[in-house]
Parts: C-alpha cells; sequence; structure tokens
C-alpha cells in the first residue's frame, strides 16, 4: 500500500495480487471502503480515494510471498518444504538474493527460529536500499509463527523488474575507445546568439 496525506485528495494505492474481488461489480468494494473511511475519520465528501494496481512480478514481492507461505503452514505442509518452494518462485522470478525466516514453536515446545538464504544479500546501509522486506504470522496449534521475506532485487537501469540503485560493488571498466570519446569536447550551439561553445 502506498499512502500519501498531503495530496488532494488523500491518495491511498492498494498494490494486489489478485484484483478481481475488489474490483467486481463496478468496483462496490472500492466505494464501500471510501464511504467507510470518510465516515470513520469525519472526512469530507471527496476528500479521499482509492486507487488498485496490480503487481506485475509476484515473485518478486516479500508481502505476496510471505502470505504464500502462511497459506502453506495453514494447510500443514512442512515448514521447510513450504520456504523451499517460495524461495524457489522468488529465485527463478530473478532475484538477487532471498532470506525467509520461520520463528516460533516449529518442533517440540521450546520456541526457535528456522533461517534460510540464497543469493546475494546485502549488509549495513546499501541494505535499505536495495532490499525489500515483509512480514506475516499464522496462528497454529502450538502458538504463533512469524514469518519474514527478505528480497535482494537485480539491478535494473529502468527500476520495472528490479531496483535502480547500482550495487556499491558493481564495476564498470571501459576500453580505451569509449574513454578518448567521453574526453572529447561537446560543441553545443548557442540557441539565440548562433555561435558554437565547446563543453568539457
Amino acid at each position: 500500500m502506498e499512502y500519501r496525506p498531503y495530496s488532494t485528495p488523500i491518495e491511498v494505492t492498494l498494490k494486489l495480487a489478485k484484483t478481481g474481488e475488489i474490483m467486481a461489480n463496478n468496483k462496490v468494494r472500492v466505494k464501500q471502503l471510501i464511504s467507510l473511511i470518510q465516515m470513520r475519520f469525519a472526512l469530507p465528501e471527496g476528500s479521499f480515494a482509492i486507487y488498485v494496481d496490480l503487481i506485475k512480478n509476484r515473485a518478486l514481492c516479500p508481502m505476496v510471498q510471505a502470505e504464500a507461505i502462511r497459506e502453506k503452514l495453514a494447510v500443514g505442509i512442512p515448514v521447510r518444504r513450504a520456504v523451499s518452494v517460495a524461495m524457489k518462485v522468488i529465485m527463478e522470478g530473478g532475484a538477487a538474493g532471498v532470506q525467509v525466516i520461520i520463528s516460533g514453536k516449529l518442533r517440540g515446545q521450546r520456541a526457535k527460529s528456522y533461517k534460510v538464504s540464497t543469493g546475494f544479500l546485502s549488509t549495513q546501509e546499501s541494505k535499505r536500499r536495495l532490499h525489500e522486506e515483509a512480514t506475516s504470522s499464522i496462528l497454529l496449534k502450538q502458538g504463533v509463527l512469524g514469518i519474514k521475506v527478505a528480497i535482494m532485487m537485480q539491478y535494473d537501469p529502468t527500476g520495472k523488474n528490479g531496483t535502480a540503485v547500482p550495487f556499491p560493488d558493481r564495476i564498470t571498466v571501459y576500453s580505451p575507445e569509449e574513454i578518448a570519446a567521453r574526453k572529447e569536447p561537446k560543441i553545443q550551439k548557442h540557441p539565440q546568439k548562433g555561435y558554437a561553445s565547446a563543453r568539457r
């Protein structure tokens, strides 16, 4: 969800994996949500708007994958199998790395954490810019299990299928011809006076 409280009207964008239920019957569910929120917070009519956006790549959405693991655990699938299936889907979807942590009473009476990771995972400052994380929880017979999914995106200059932020260890090697072309002065013609100026 994206929330923009300072826009007019206030905008909330819901990012969903399946938009069939909320978009059915001429967006009746969306209109109901808007009216309920306006009544709850005493907002004037037309001051709140909800938009629905479809998640294009579900494999790279940590919230979708956390909920997928949650649904598998709810029907009795073992933890290791549910996590391995989710990690396979994420890596095949184009992720650079993934880490899944399941914490709680997995077996026995003592709570513990089950952590699995694969691929490349960044740390410290670059972790905030390159990782996307989501958490979920499920109540089972033995207690509550916490689910945390962290996905590191591949570098994509367009930002559509990954992160537009380059990796800190990304090195570009230029050929001597490319270096010489970068050093050549660019001749730019002035639009009004009609003379050329050289800029380095």
